[in-house]
């Protein structure tokens, strides 16, 4: 049996608005637009991974994906064939 003490109670209370504030971070990330070539498997695999993370995700397929990283000016270090 555990019994409820009140550093216990105080410190759960304490805890009280971090735990809150973890539900309104997650509501709070940005909808993502994703470009993906549609004969990609792991452009897909990356959509579901942001899903399951909480993002909202739209996606484009698009078979032009260096002119889309151009459009948006990736650089050339940080480009994968998905691009958000």
């Amino acid at each position: 049996m555990t019994i409820l003490t009140r550093r216990r109670f105080t410190a759960g209370v304490a805890a009280l608005p971090f735990l809150a504030s973890l539900g309104r971070a997650q509501s709070a990330l940005p909808k993502m637009t994703v470009a993906k070539d549609p004969n990609c498997g792991c452009c897909g695999a990356w959509t579901d991974y942001l899903r399951g993370n909480g993002f909202s995700v739209d996606t484009v397929e698009r078979t032009d994906m260096d002119r889309v990283k151009a459009e948006f000016g990736v650089p050339a270090a940080l480009q994968s064939c998905h691009t958000a």
